[in-house]
C-alpha cells in the first residue's frame, strides 16, 4: 500500500526551503526526487524535527544509527559515522552494555529487549519532543515489558518529552496513561483521565475492552466476554454508530445517527461518542461490574431488547 503525505501543509518557510534542497541533494543522485519521494521526505523532514515514531514492527529493516545520523541531517558517509559513532552513549542512556562496541553490531546480535532499546535510543538522538510509540512491548514477554515501560518513564523525565502510546494491551496503559482515548474504527469514541476510563467507562466499546481482561476485583469463576463479531470495514463503515452492528445495547436509531464525541456532563473532560443516555450508561456498567451479562443488564436497567 502506497501512502503520502498531503503537501498542502502551513510549514514554516525554512522547512520547505530545507526540503526544497533536499530533492536535489547530490548524495540522492543527479534526478530531482519524484513526487511521492518526496512526499516521504518531508514526513520524515517533520518527524526528524519535532516527532519520532517508534515502530517496533519495523526493527529489523531500519535497526542502523549510521542511517539514522546520515539520512536525517543530510550528512555525506564519514561524517555520518562520527556521528553514530558520538551517539553511541544513547545506547548506554537506554541500558546497553558496552555501546561504543555494540553501535557497529548488526540486529541479529541483540535480543528482542535490546532491540526494542535500541528503537528507543533511536528516537533520543533526535532529541523529540514527542515520542508516539506503537505497541512498544509486543512480542516481549512480561519481564522485559516491565522493563521497557519502566525505562520510557525515566527517559521521559530526564527528556522533558511527552510520550503518545498506541497500545491494545490495557495493562500497559494503566501502567503509562495520563490520559486516555479510546478509538474503534479509527475515531475516538471515548477519552477522559485514565483514572475515569478504568473506574466509570461509559462507552460499550471500552466495557467490552475492560470485561476481555482479567481482573482481580471480579467474581471468581467469572468468565471473560469477547467483544462479538469483528472490526468494520473502514472502506464501507456500517451507518450511524460505527459500533452498532457489535454492540448488545443498539436501539433502532442507532444504525441511523452518528453520535458525536460529547462531555458525559457540562464542563466534563469525560468526553464520549454514544447515543445511549449517561445515566443508563452508568447503570448499565454498575451492573456489568456486579457479574451480570449484558442481556441481564439491559433488563435491570429497563433498556428496550438490543437490536444488533
Amino acid at each position: 500500500m502506497d501512502t503520502t503525505l498531503d503537501l498542502n501543509l502551513d510549514l514554516p518557510e525554512q522547512w520547505r526551503a530545507a526540503f526544497e534542497r533536499d530533492r536535489e541533494n547530490p548524495l540522492r543522485g543527479n534526478d530531482p526526487l519524484p513526487e511521492r519521494q518526496a512526499a516521504r521526505f518531508l514526513a520524515a523532514f517533520i518527524l526528524t524535527g519535532l516527532v519520532f515514531v517508534l515502530l517496533p514492527g519495523t526493527l529489523l529493516g531500519v535497526l542502523n544509527l549510521l542511517t539514522i545520523a546520515g539520512e536525517h541531517t543530510g550528512s555525506g558517509a564519514s561524517t555520518a559515522w562520527i556521528q553514530a559513532h558520538g551517539q553511541a552513549q544513547l545506547l548506554g542512556w537506554v541500558g546497553i552494555p558496552d555501546p561504543g562496541r555494540r553501535v557497529d553490531d548488526y540486529p541479529h546480535e541483540f535480543s528482542g529487549g535490546m532491540r526494542q532499546r535500541v528503537m528507543i535510543a533511536m528516537a533520543l538522538a533526535n532529541d523529540p519532543k514527542l515520542l508516539i510509540a506503537d505497541e512498544p512491548t509486543t512480542a516481549l514477554d512480561v519481564t522485559v515489558q516491565a522493563q521497557i515501560l519502566a525505562l520510557m518513564e525515566r527517559l521521559q523525565e530526564e527528556f522533558g518529552m511527552a510520550i503518545v502510546i498506541i497500545t491494545h494491551d490495557m495493562g500497559v496503559v494503566a501502567e503509562m496513561a495520563d490520559d486516555i482515548a479510546v478509538m474503534y474504527a479509527g475515531r475516538i469514541v471515548e477519552t477522559a483521565s485514565a483514572d475515569l476510563v478504568f473506574s466509570g467507562p461509559e462507552h460499550p466499546y471500552t466495557w467490552g475492552l475492560l470485561r476481555s481482561i482479567p481482573a482481580l476485583d471480579r467474581p471468581r469463576g467469572q468468565d471473560l466476554v469477547p467483544i462479538p463479531g469483528t472490526p468494520p470495514s473502514l472502506i464501507r463503515p456500517p451507518s450511524g454508530c460505527h459500533f452498532h452492528p457489535r454492540c448488545a445495547y443498539a436501539q433502532p436509531d442507532h444504525a441511523r445517527i452518528d453520535p458525536q464525541l460529547e462531555p458525559v456532563a457540562p464542563g466534563s473532560s469525560h468526553y464520549v461518542a454514544c447515543l445511549l443516555a449517561s445515566e443508563d450508561r452508568r447503570r448499565l456498567w454498575a451492573e456489568l461490574q456486579a457479574g451480570r451479562q449484558p442481556e441481564e443488564a439491559i433488563e435491570q436497567v429497563g433498556l428496550p431488547e438490543a437490536t444488533a
